[in-house]
């Protein structure tokens, strides 16, 4: 009798060593999963849109001259410009216009965009956001590109995200 009640103990102390172990191994996958983020990848593509967006031509224009290209209209924006044609605001025109843009633009391909960030910022004597339009949360599977403009007293530099599927 106090054999067999020695090999019951012996039983459940190597089960409850096997149980720790695998639960060891378990919050380590765990751990690292959430730790393990994925890095942005520079992409050509995402920069060729960002340069084919400014160079769209707007439908603001100043002094009734010539109409901006979504460039001029960051410039616009962060001088505080109004579209005298439209009689509005150049930062609200330019908002609503590149979300028009990105909601036509974004899924043309075969893997379709989850989530994206659009981002003009003024870097420069007073840094300064212009525009951050955002669809979704991007954690994996993130292209980006960015691109400079030079601009008065700094540059304006803009930023497209995606998250791809």
């Amino acid at each position: 009798m106090k054999q067999s009640r020695n090999r019951a103990q012996e039983e459940m102390v190597g089960f409850i060593l096997i149980i720790l172990i695998v639960i060891v191994i378990g919050l380590f996958f765990v751990g690292y999963s959430l730790r393990h983020k994925t890095e942005p990848v520079q992409n050509a593509e995402v920069g060729s849109m960002i340069s084919a967006m400014l160079e769209y031509t707007t439908n603001c224009t100043p002094y009734g001259i010539s109409y901006y290209n979504l460039r001029d209209l960051l410039k616009a924006c962060y001088n505080n410009e109004v579209c005298s044609n439209l009689e509005q605001d150049s930062c609200i025109y330019l908002q609503n216009l590149t979300k028009a843009i990105l909601a036509v633009s974004v899924n043309t391909t075969d893997r379709p965009v989850n989530a994206y960030e659009f981002k003009a910022n003024f870097v420069g004597a007073k840094n300064q956001t212009i525009l951050n339009i955002t669809k979704g949360v991007c954690n994996k599977n993130i292209t980006l590109a960015s691109q400079q403009i030079a601009a008065e007293q700094g540059n304006i530099i803009v930023s497209l995200k995606f998250c791809k599927a």
